[in-house]
């Protein structure tokens, strides 16, 4: 399956997403746009962690993305199964971005990561994409190595 493939199944709104990043914060007035894709790891704690010791500056803007699994309409618990992850996400991302002490956004996004963080990656254009990686030999599987090949700016593997 190639990326074009993917991205037609992606069901983000692009120009919504932006538009909203934009009425929420001035973005004109940062050096910087660092986009850190999250879930509710130690690791993604951990890369938080790092980046706030050793790369975040007053200067920037850091933008948590958290990408969430929904499912299909015709199922019959999906409104209430999709409410709740909506919640969690954004649960988290209110938690991690409490952690970091300069001008923090976060998005949940619903949908196959891979595609869905690619795509918004890709429409942000941050100066920037913080990757984790579990183990020294290994990262993020296969979403973080789909980011690594497919997102068109600079990645840091921490």
């Amino acid at each position: 399956m190639t990326l074009d493939d993917l991205e037609s199944r992606v069901s983000v709104d692009s120009q919504l997403f932006m538009e909203q990043l934009i009425c929420q914060s001035d973005i004109t007035a940062f050096d910087r746009k660092i986009c850190l894709p999250v879930n509710d790891s130690i690791e993604s704690r951990l890369c938080i962690d790092w980046a706030t010791k050793h790369l975040f500056t007053n200067r920037d803007l850091v933008i948590l993305l958290h990408c969430h699994s929904s499912v299909e309409e015709s199922s019959p618990e999906w409104l209430g199964y999709n409410i709740k992850q909506e919640q969690d996400s954004r649960k988290l991302l209110n938690e991690l971005c409490a952690q970091i002490p300069f001008q923090t956004l976060g998005f949940s996004l619903e949908g196959d990561p891979r595609p869905m963080l690619c795509q918004t990656l890709n429409d942000i254009h941050p100066d920037l994409v913080l990757l984790k990686r579990r183990t020294q030999r290994d990262f993020d599987g296969s979403v973080g190595q789909f980011l690594l090949h497919n997102v068109q700016t600079q990645v840091l593997l921490l």
